[in-house]
């Protein structure tokens, strides 16, 4: 049996009114050497049903509801193809987005990746090139081979669904970190990053849909478990800096970024009046970079604050309230 070129896989969780749209929007690829996996992850609604209908077109896994990097590490357990792409059940792809990926890569066969640019669109058919609101189109333009694609993929430059990835590669890595909700995406992109070049192109490849409410989108996480998210970003660059492929000014910049994160995790922390996490991980953000800058940023950051006035010594009932408001919003007092 002839292999595919391309492995399409989709996750999908109580996505029946928008998973079929996923899905044309890949059997309408001009490319057509691909293969669609759809992996329902314990969906309740009508998912199945809405799949049935194309029969032996796409290959249909459901397992027990264990979250996206799970069904997308099923997926790619099942892949066949050389190459490795993603898409959201609530996103869809334009139609040339897989013949212009591998036309790209037949020019550059020492790529392990590739990425498009995606349209962000919102309420009333508004779309938005995440890479021109970024200033970055024209960069990618003149140098569409990046050669060492880690801080692309940190800058979030890339999305899942825009990415073609050699399946050796993805195999030799390891899949998503299923203990991960945020962020997990860019950790698992981080780690090809390290493995070769990518190659980029303008084409605006992948639409995004993003008109649900702020409450249904795994990017709420960041807002309603702060911690959580930091944490998540702590546990990505520690990973990172610990990488002997990395540059030496690489590592410069991991460590920057790993205090970075480890003092917005101390302000969660602060926020959520876990007093001694925040000192803890206000300390180590300026080990992990010292320098005066983690210094300053160290002395003065407010949870910091805040937990040497509410140490166990200074909890009493009458003590002065402080007058510090919320960043999150700019009016809710600190509890």
């Amino acid at each position: 049996m002839k292999l595919p070129r391309v492995s399409v896989i989709i996750p999908t969780y109580n996505r029946g009114l928008c998973v079929t749209e996923a899905v044309d929007s890949v059997l309408g690829q001009t490319l057509g050497d691909f293969e669609v996996i759809v992996v329902d992850d314990g969906s309740t609604d009508d998912t199945q049903v809405r799949l049935a209908v194309y029969g032996d077109r796409i290959r249909v896994i459901r397992q027990v509801n264990a979250g996206v990097s799970a069904a997308r590490n099923v997926g790619m357990a099942a892949a066949r193809g050389q190459w490795i792409a993603f898409l959201d059940s609530d996103d869809t792809w334009m139609p040339e987005k897989l013949e212009r990926q591998m036309a790209d890569l037949e020019r550059h066969p020492e790529a392990v990746g590739h990425a498009v640019d995606v349209a962000l669109c919102g309420v009333g058919g508004r779309q938005l090139s995440l890479w021109e609101g970024r200033g970055i189109g024209e960069e990618f333009e003149k140098s569409p081979v990046r050669a060492r694609p880690l801080e692309d993929v940190l800058g979030v430059a890339f999305y899942t669904q825009a990415v073609l990835l050699k399946r050796e590669v993805v195999e030799r890595v390891g899949g998503f970190k299923v203990g991960m909700q945020i962020h997990e995406d860019v950790e698992f992109l981080a780690r090809v990053a390290l493995t070769g070049a990518f190659v980029v192109n303008r084409y605006l490849g992948v639409k995004l849909r993003r008109v649900e409410s702020e409450a249904s989108s795994l990017s709420s996480i960041h807002q309603t478990r702060p911690v959580e998210s930091h944490g998540n970003r702590c546990r990505l660059y520690e990973g990172l800096v610990a990488d002997a492929r990395l540059t030496r000014q690489e590592l410069a910049l991991m460590r920057r970024r790993l205090s970075g994160a480890r003092f917005d995790l101390s302000e969660a922390y602060g926020r959520s009046g876990r007093r001694m996490e925040a000192l803890h991980q206000r300390w180590r953000s300026v080990v992990d970079n010292p320098g005066v800058a983690s210094v300053v940023r160290g002395v003065c950051g407010r949870s910091l604050l805040v937990a040497l006035v509410r140490l166990p010594w200074w909890d009493s009932a009458d003590r002065p309230r402080p007058l510090l408001r919320d960043s999150l919003d700019g009016s809710a007092p600190i509890p």
